[in-house]
């Protein structure tokens, strides 16, 4: 059987979709501040956390004390380094959520005195 090495104009199509919706997805899930192959290896909780880690740090590293940005900073680290994203327990994750937690309160009571 001999296969044709030339795309019917549908055919293009279809592929020039689907590599921008992928490009498009990943982009987003960088954007997110996760890595695309830790992505699917993590359970639900360390990836919330880390992508509220990555949204306090990048967005109000400001509202933090110095412990908090500690624990945020490592959190972030380890969760991009392999061996020791296997490592991560719930409680870690639990903790930067917590962190979460109270600088989101912060951001709401700033945000309900300017109304």
């Amino acid at each position: 059987m001999k296969s044709n090495s030339k795309l019917t104009d549908k055919q293009f199509q279809i592929q020039y979709k689907q590599t921008s919706d992928t490009w498009a997805a990943d982009s987003w899930i960088r954007d997110q501040g996760f890595t695309l192959k830790a992505f699917g290896q993590v359970e639900g909780k360390i990836l919330q956390a880390q992508q509220q880690a990555h949204l306090i740090l990048k967005h109000h590293p400001n509202l933090l004390d110095e412990t908090q940005r500690r624990i945020l900073v490592a959190f972030h680290r380890k969760f991009f380094n392999e061996k020791k994203r296997r490592k991560i327990t719930t409680e870690a994750a639990l903790k930067v959520l917590n962190i979460a937690a109270k600088i989101n309160r912060q951001l709401f009571k700033a945000y309900r005195k300017t109304q």
